[in-house]
């Protein structure tokens, strides 16, 4: 009788095992759908080997040499929960949603810094074709009065306008160095320092670290194991120091909010709102998606105020600074024309 009970038993557990699949495949594909672009291709690849009945595990461990360090960070940890993919699913859905408002802060800066970059390349451009690729010495033979001045200060115009583009093409050179060639965590720590323009992305970082604590306490886990967890699943990512810098202050006794206010990140905006989560009445998860919710709105009224002042700012300056770089020319002009109604 045992032994009929276990043969019976065994379809049984064929059928459960199969079951669970289907549903990991599932939530892969709409993990897939919420990815980043560089995530999507391993993500597809364990969809593909889970549906041909590989284990879960197995399947990560195939696909891992193509993951970001990101992504296996994420796995490595949501692996410790009950349900991994339904844990990295609820961290990609948060994932896509806080890239909406890094894309809104991208769009923000892109239009007035790329109308300003422009400018200083026309004005680059035009100084440095009449002062060394035309020869100006036939008005001075016409004798337009204080050529030798205006010449002088042609000269000191190149010299100036020169040194802008070389100051803002090295802004561009070091930009382009820390976000593509150095480690990803080094963007949000430079560009997060900038005065007034950083602050959108420093609100961001803190609202994206709390929404995969979030994620993590969701999943079942425990606040402190969901805080350590969520800590260690950064690494690779953006928010590397910010995760590392929380499990050291955590590993002294400090509380989360205490931890998180004690982050070079941190301001003076920042920090009471941080300190909140340590007065929470409760279970800990409501209060870190209230904190987020109202950092996520600070960003976005930042961004807001960004576009407000920085827009008119490079729309006024654009002309200013164009005309600032043909006015010694359109000095010399005047002269020569004047000289030419003299004549006539």
């Amino acid at each position: 009788m045992e032994h009929s009970s276990a043969d019976a038993s065994k379809p049984l557990e064929a059928e459960v095992i199969h079951l669970g699949g289907a549903v990991d495949a599932l939530k892969l594909g709409i993990a897939v759908q919420w990815a980043p672009r560089r995530w999507r291709k391993a993500l597809q690849d364990m969809q593909q080997r889970v549906q041909r009945g590989e284990t879960l595990d197995a399947a990560y461990r195939a696909a891992a040499r193509r993951m970001p360090a990101e992504m296996q960070s994420l796995w490595q940890e949501a692996f410790q929960t009950n349900d991994p993919c339904g844990l990295v699913q609820s961290a990609l859905q948060v994932r896509m949603r806080q890239g909406i408002y890094w894309r809104q802060l991208v769009g923000t800066l892109a239009y007035p810094l790329s109308l300003l970059y422009a400018t200083i390349i026309v004005a680059v451009g035009f100084n440095y074709a009449l002062s060394v690729g035309v020869d100006l010495s036939w008005v001075a033979e016409l004798g337009v009065d204080g050529f030798d001045r205006i010449q002088a200060a042609a000269a000191d115009q190149l010299a100036a306008v020169q040194a802008v583009g070389v100051f803002a093409l090295w802004l561009l050179v070091i930009a382009a160095a820390v976000r593509w060639l150095g480690p990803r965590w080094a963007w949000l720590a430079v560009a997060g320092g900038v005065a007034y323009v950083g602050a959108p992305l420093r609100y961001l970082a803190f609202s994206s670290l709390l929404r995969r604590i979030l994620v993590f306490i969701q999943s079942g886990a425990g606040e402190g194991q969901a805080i350590t967890a969520a800590a260690r699943s950064l690494r690779g990512s953006e928010l590397e120091m910010v995760g590392r810098g929380l499990q050291a202050r955590l590993t002294h006794g400090l509380s989360l909010g205490n931890a998180l206010a004690e982050s070079l990140l941190a301001d003076r905006i920042t920090r009471p709102i941080l300190r909140t989560l340590d007065h929470a009445p409760g279970e800990m998860g409501p209060a870190i998606e209230s904190a987020a919710d109202l950092l996520d709105r600070m960003g976005d009224m930042q961004c807001r105020m960004i576009r407000r002042i920085l827009t008119p700012l490079v729309i006024i300056s654009v002309p200013v600074l164009l005309f600032s770089t043909f006015a010694t020319y359109l000095n010399l002009l005047l002269r020569f024309l004047n000289l030419l109604v003299a004549w006539t």
